[in-house]
């Protein structure tokens, strides 16, 4: 590799690498949708994905969303299970289902599983000198109150871009959110 060359990369990283970790960022949960993670991208799965997956959740990490327990680890281990469907080039939908294991689900118990829909919407396709944007809704029926008794702690509304650059041998994408 040149000397010009890895100075055009070399800044970027060494700035991710000792600053990055500073920065105190919190964001949602995205397990099925398209991603970093935790962090929204403009990014979209290729149109007529269908992805489908599942995540265990150990005991003890697992939290409690009902009950006089509520917010605390709960006893059993749990799963959050996800589909996602990209219908167009530009949409994507997602379900998601989080269940404790080991309860029943009933009214006696008052243990209902979590559910979420979520879509978002490419508004702007990512262009030489212009990037991505995307919008997206996360667990709908609680952005509406149609469900959970008005709790949304998962709800969220975003406005994300995102625009890569290609620095031989490097690929960097930055988003925005």
């Amino acid at each position: 590799m040149q000397n010009g060359q890895l100075k055009k990369w070399i800044y970027p990283l060494l700035f991710s690498l000792f600053i990055g970790p500073f920065l105190g960022l919190y964001g949602q949960s995205l397990s099925g949708t398209s991603g970093l993670i935790r962090i929204p991208t403009a990014n979209m799965y290729p149109d007529k994905t269908l992805a489908i997956g599942v995540t265990y959740i150990p005991q003890g990490y697992f939290k409690r969303t009902f009950g006089q327990h509520r917010g605390k680890p709960a006893p059993n281990p749990g799963s959050a299970t996800f589909i996602s469907l990209n219908l167009l080039p530009s949409l994507e939908v997602m379900f998601r289902y989080t269940h404790e294991w080991n309860i029943k689900v009933s009214p006696e118990t008052s243990y209902f599983p979590d559910r979420m829909f979520s879509v978002r919407l490419r508004v702007l396709k990512e262009k030489k000198y212009w990037p991505a944007l995307t919008v997206g809704l996360q667990d709908l029926s609680a952005a509406f109150n149609l469900s959970s008794k008005g709790a949304a702690n998962f709800s969220a509304f975003y406005v994300v871009a995102s625009k890569h650059f290609k620095i031989k041998p490097i690929h960097i994408g930055l988003h925005l959110g």
